[in-house]
């Protein structure tokens, strides 16, 4: 435990927060996987750990959210259309079951310290049964469990890995976002084209592969510190300078443990981090699940087809610009959200008015909107990595990470009203 004078808690927190990188001759607090990636050239073998992590960490949530249509469609009895309608209940519904369990992990997890294998299998076993149980429901309430069961296996596995990638190299963010949006990319285009194949429900089976890769990824790929012999420092923080630590001869010294007081104080100055990301989470998000489905086009697609295709769409921008941060880094998070609410008039706008003459104009629009998510996500998580020190950059990690799930939330609240409002319009013309 640290113990601070009331007058310096303060002042020494928030140096914290803002410590700049130590030079090479300095001796900062370093993890033992990173030492294990000095000593053993495991740098490779770990990045393609975390990438793998987080594809399949995100896998279910992002096909959860591709399937949105067919679930709903599932129970209202709907065929397939290619005329443009309004559906009974909006894609925000299920936004709401595939998020808000997530926010709820998230906003308890920084202050919980767990067995990070214990929690590791936890994520795995709900990612699978989120499969099992949205495919084989008989009932809209029990697919929609499987849905909740997805977002608490990607809100969980979230928190749980972006603080175990504090203990890495610098480069394992960019390689955990970089999987992210992989798992965007290939699940929706998996599900987009195996549901040409096979039914929704089959191939919402055929998906259980993942669930198996994350496993294999942690357990197997992923190098981890050996555990420290003192059961409060479970990821084996040990100091540079001695080079000795849970990989070397000696135990692992204790990391440093913040009251709950201090913890709180901790939050404040991460807002700048968390909330340029919580906007455009949030706009995003309301364009995804509450405008895109009422953008359709009379053509060859189905109206599901078409929904299918946004979905990848978004995915190959948020893809692209979350592998992005190594080549050239935004410094301005602000500049993003304003970008994005723009999107949202634009969307917005075609949802009510219909003036966009062909579809491939939005799925563009729709890329552009994935470029500007994926790069707020990965470069805020960049400059925490980069700019928090090293004792306080796990437990920022994870409070950053519910910045995403609050935008989230609250767009679909609202993408639900929105919805049904722009519906009743429509219906009345």
């Amino acid at each position: 435990m640290i113990y601070v004078d009331d007058d310096d808690e303060d002042e020494r927190l928030l140096g914290l927060l803002s410590e700049p990188q130590n030079d090479e001759n300095d001796q900062p607090v370093t993890t033992a996987a990173n030492a294990t990636d000095n000593r053993r050239g495991n740098k490779a073998r770990n990045l393609i750990a975390f990438w793998l992590l987080g594809l399949c960490n995100n896998y279910a949530y992002v096909v959860m959210l591709s399937a949105a249509v067919d679930i709903i469609d599932k129970f209202n009895n709907h065929n397939e259309t290619v005329v443009p309608v309004c559906t009974p209940q909006s894609a925000g519904a299920i936004l709401l079951a595939d998020i808000f369990p997530a926010l709820l992990i998230k906003l308890c997890g920084p202050f919980i310290n767990a067995n990070t294998h214990l929690l590791v299998a936890i994520v795995t076993l709900m990612s699978a049964g989120s499969f099992i149980l949205t495919s084989l429901s008989p009932a809209k309430w029990l697919a929609f469990v499987g849905v909740v069961a997805a977002s608490l296996s990607s809100g969980l596995g979230e928190i749980t890995f972006l603080k175990y990638s504090s203990h890495y190299h610098k480069n394992i963010v960019s390689a955990w976002s970089s999987g992210t949006g992989g798992a965007g990319v290939l699940g929706a285009t998996l599900y987009c084209g195996i549901t040409f194949v096979l039914s929704p429900e089959a191939t919402l089976l055929v998906m259980l592969i993942i669930p198996i890769l994350l496993a294999i990824s942690f357990w197997i790929i992923l190098e981890h510190p050996r555990q420290s012999i003192e059961s409060g420092n479970p990821l084996g923080i040990y100091s540079a300078a001695s080079g000795t630590g849970c990989c070397g001869s000696r135990a692992a010294p204790r990391g440093p443990t913040f009251s709950l007081a201090q913890k709180i104080n901790l939050i404040k100055p991460l807002l700048k981090y968390m909330i340029p990301l919580g906007l455009v989470y949030f706009a995003e998000y309301f364009i995804n699940q509450g405008l895109t489905e009422l953008i359709t086009f009379e053509n060859s697609l189905t109206l599901k087809s078409q929904y299918r295709l946004y979905q990848v769409c978004y995915q190959v921008g948020v893809l692209i610009s979350r592998s992005s941060v190594n080549v050239y880094q935004i410094n301005k998070l602000w500049v993003l959200p304003i970008l994005q609410l723009i999107n949202v008039v634009l969307f917005t706008c075609e949802a009510i008015y219909r003036f966009v003459p062909s579809i491939i104009i939005v799925a563009i629009f729709i890329v552009i909107e994935g470029l500007f998510g994926g790069a707020s996500y990965v470069n805020t998580f960049f400059k925490v990595s980069q700019e928090i020190a090293p004792e306080a950059r796990e437990f920022s990690m994870g409070v950053t990470s519910l910045s995403d799930s609050l935008g989230i939330t609250l767009a679909a609240f609202i993408a639900i009203k929105a919805h049904n409002l722009i519906c009743d319009y429509r219906n009345s013309y």
